[in-house]
């Protein structure tokens, strides 16, 4: 019985040690996984890394952006307007300009979540969230800037004689308006081109629906 143990034993015990030679431990296991990880990070993130300009831009046309918007909603929305001109009230000067440049905050949110996400990676500036607002920035930065262009023909009171219009810019103040629009959309479409996939990139017949 006591050479049947000792046999025995001396199986289990070489079990165990083959079991040891072939399989390594959990921590093995763990720390061999997160060194293929931190390779592949060390790999990938320099070539997915925006420039560093991309963050204070997005700052700065931010900001451009939100100046334009408060502009246009103060010259435009008058208590003191003729007859027959846009929203004539005595109340629009305060009520509906407070309504209107309630959107400032929407904006500064837009420009937040690409200015962080530019800080990261050009994958999450092509994630989903990020490529949709892009792309509404670029719709309304060409609408606006359309808006600021045309405004005394998109704004003509009906009637007037001579024709007046309720809005007009000119000068500088329409050069620095249209700039304004015109770089929010400029660079987000640039951004979100960029953002695409690299061979969605080389066909921009594929863009649609993206």
């Amino acid at each position: 019985a006591t050479v049947e143990f000792t046999s025995m034993s001396k199986c289990i015990l070489l079990a165990v040690a083959c079991t040891a030679m072939h399989a390594p431990g959990s921590r093995q296991l763990l720390s061999a996984t997160r060194r293929n990880e931190e390779n592949l990070l060390a790999a990938k993130n320099p070539l997915d890394k925006p420039p560093r300009l991309l963050q204070p831009l997005f700052g700065a046309v931010g900001l451009a952006t939100g100046a334009a918007w408060t502009t246009v909603v103060l010259t435009t929305i008058r208590s003191n307007q003729p007859l027959g001109a846009m929203m004539p009230s005595s109340t629009h000067g305060v009520f509906a300009r407070t309504s209107v440049l309630s959107a400032l905050p929407l904006i500064a949110s837009c420009y937040s979540t690409l200015a962080t996400a530019s800080a990261d990676s050009w994958e999450r500036l092509g994630s989903p969230t990020c490529r949709r607002i892009n792309l509404a920035l670029v719709a309304a930065g060409l609408g606006s800037l359309l808006w600021v262009g045309f405004a005394p023909l998109i704004t003509q009171i009906p009637g007037s004689s001579p024709l007046v219009s309720h809005q007009s810019y000119s000068g500088l103040q329409r050069a620095a308006l249209m700039g304004a629009y015109g770089s929010t959309a400029a660079l987000s479409a640039a951004v979100w081109a960029r953002s695409l996939p690299e061979e969605a990139r080389r066909k921009p017949l594929s863009w649609p629906g993206r």
